[in-house]
């Protein structure tokens, strides 16, 4: 028997990759790591937004800047000063919103994207270097 599978459903499939998986354990871990540890010692805001923008890259949802903050788990200001570091590095990406011009939208970079499956790659992989 033949199963059609339509666009909806292969989008979604294509949510559960493998990295995309990956990338969801590391925020769970981190999230539970925090139930043991002050949040001001084991926070990384670079790498929470990076998180967050890897797993939400195939919604339709863009992220905004402001939900990127809200995400960092720091104040609004330090958070901003990491995503002006993240575009410094080429990581980020920021477009405004072409239906609100008070909103601005955030993403990975090509690169940063590339990077960041590579790395979840090699954890997967269980890569021990």
């Amino acid at each position: 028997m033949i199963t059609l599978v339509n666009k909806t459903d292969v989008s979604a499939l294509d949510l559960r990759s493998e990295t995309h998986v990956t990338a969801e354990r590391l925020l769970r871990e981190y999230n539970y790591r925090a139930r043991f540890f002050e949040e001001d010692v084991i926070v990384d805001p670079p790498w929470l937004m990076m998180l967050d923008l890897y797993i939400h890259r195939h919604t339709s949802n863009p992220v905004s800047v402001s939900s990127l903050c809200i995400a960092s788990r720091v104040p609004a200001t330090t958070a901003l000063r990491w995503i002006r570091t993240l575009m410094e590095y080429g990581y980020l990406e920021r477009h405004p919103d072409p239906s609100d011009g008070r909103r601005v939208f955030a993403e990975l970079s090509a690169d940063a994207i590339e990077c960041m499956t590579a790395y979840l790659e090699a954890i997967n992989a269980g890569v021990d270097e």
